[in-house]
This record gives C-alpha cells, sequence and structure tokens, in this order.
C-alpha cells in the first residue's frame, strides 16, 4: 500500500499547491511529510519538512518530535 499512500497524498498537494491557497495547502505538505516518513522515504519526508519550514507556518519542532 506505500504506493497508494504517496499517490494520494502526493494528488492532495497538486491539487491544492501553496500558489493558491497558502492557509490550508502547507497542510497537505505536511501529511506528505508524514507519509513519506510512515514508509520508510526519509529523505523526502526531510524535503517537504523544509519546504513548511521556509514558509509562514505553525510547524513546530514538538510537532516534530510528536508525529
Amino acid at each position: 500500500m506505500k504506493g497508494k499512500a504517496i499517490h494520494s497524498a502526493k494528488k492532495a498537494v497538486e491539487l491544492e499547491p501553496i500558489s493558491k491557497n497558502a492557509l490550508f495547502a502547507p497542510g497537505s505538505h505536511k501529511r506528505l511529510a508524514y507519509v513519506y516518513s510512515m514508509v520508510g522515504e526519509y529523505d523526502k519526508a526531510l524535503d517537504e519538512i523544509e519546504l513548511l519550514l521556509s514558509i509562514p507556518y505553525y510547524l513546530t519542532t514538538w510537532d516534530l518530535k510528536l508525529n
């Protein structure tokens, strides 16, 4: 189910890019990072986290430790 999980999370990111919805779209990137980390794609998860840390978003170190 790894492929299906990644595909679904990526589709959510594609449907609502940050450029169109800066309020809710980062949440899709956060979920994509979570999916990547759950399936062992740690480098890709870090790429998504770096993106989230580069924009105004409420991602915190506590969030990262918790999830």
